[in-house]
């Protein structure tokens, strides 16, 4: 799956370096296929453990037959980088986004009030969309401490 995977990207990155806004629909059925096939393999591979004799509940799966489920149970959202390239193959901006809060929080246990917490969102926000933006940061905060935040221009939407 990994290496299916990181085909699909580098699909994309080729088809989005020569200006393609989708991949060819053949192309994307045979990854599709193949992601199908992983599936039925894995889930041969890792089958539904059974029903122990004399223990109540549910049966408990090991990890890589949760990996699978997830993998069948999600499969849309997984491929859905190779249909719409304006979505990311992977979730680091988000991940990176909530990182400072996390960290601040960790670090000093909580926010003393919602206010402060809030004002550091903000800040925060501000930061990272100028480094996300290409504005040079330091640059960015003295404007802003003087009243005349950057506003970027933000790209339209396009799927």
């Amino acid at each position: 799956m990994k290496f299916l995977l990181l085909d699909m990207k580098q699909a994309v990155d080729d088809a989005r370096a020569l200006g393609l806004q989708h991949l060819a629909e053949n192309r994307l059925n045979q990854y599709v296929q193949r992601y199908d096939a992983l599936m039925i393999q894995g889930n041969k591979e890792h089958p539904m453990p059974g029903k122990q004799i004399g223990k109540r509940g549910a049966v408990k799966k090991s990890k890589s037959k949760n990996l699978a489920d997830r993998f069948v149970n999600h499969k849309e959202g997984i491929i859905q980088f190779a249909k719409n390239f304006t979505i990311p193959f992977g979730n680091n901006i988000a991940e990176q986004a909530i990182r400072m809060m996390k960290l601040k929080q960790k670090i000093s246990g909580c926010f003393r009030s919602k206010a402060g917490a809030t004002v550091f969102a903000t800040i925060r926000s501000y930061i990272d969309t100028m480094r996300k933006t290409g504005y040079d940061i330091m640059d960015a905060i003295a404007l802003a401490m003087n009243g005349k935040p950057i506003i970027p221009l933000v790209p339209a939407y396009s799927p």
